[in-house]
């Protein structure tokens, strides 16, 4: 399982990076975004009042509702309608862009790293996963950055 410094730091680190090569935002999107990568985890602090007050299994609450793709497109449809709403000099939009940004690479993250995810989860309790090595991306990157090959 990504520990919860994996989620913050790989939002943080994809986001300087989008923020340095390909569009500038403000750098205080880059730490919001940093938290935001917490909040599907946040259905543990349910589970915790839940299991209080009855035995529930951690797998019955925990990567249920906050764990599937669709969560990410509601924060994407909140930026489309702040768009052009600024506090501050910051656009709105802009911030729930990079929240739902932060919560899909923590899905990604998740369903990559640590097993399952149930993408369906109200109509189906079909639990999906894939393997994949974050090293091998990582290393492609470098390759492709900086034209050559490690040793």
């Amino acid at each position: 399982m990504p520990l919860l410094v994996a989620h913050v730091l790989s939002v943080m680190l994809f986001l300087d990076i989008i923020r340095d090569y390909i569009r500038r935002f403000p750098r205080v999107l880059v730490l919001l975004g940093g938290f935001a990568a917490v909040i599907p985890d946040l259905d543990l602090v349910a589970y915790e009042v839940m299991n209080n007050f009855s035995r529930v299994a951690l797998t019955s609450v925990h990567r249920t509702f906050t764990h599937q793709f669709y969560f990410p497109v509601i924060f994407l449809a909140a930026a489309l309608m702040t768009w052009r709403v600024r506090i501050r000099h910051v656009s709105m939009g802009m911030f729930f862009l990079v929240v739902s940004f932060a919560v899909f690479v923590h899905i990604v993250l998740d369903v990559s790293l640590s097993g399952f995810i149930r993408p369906f989860y109200p109509f189906t309790i079909a639990a999906t996963a894939f393997d994949f090595s974050w090293l091998v991306l990582w290393l492609g990157y470098q390759q492709f950055r900086h034209r050559e090959v490690f040793m």
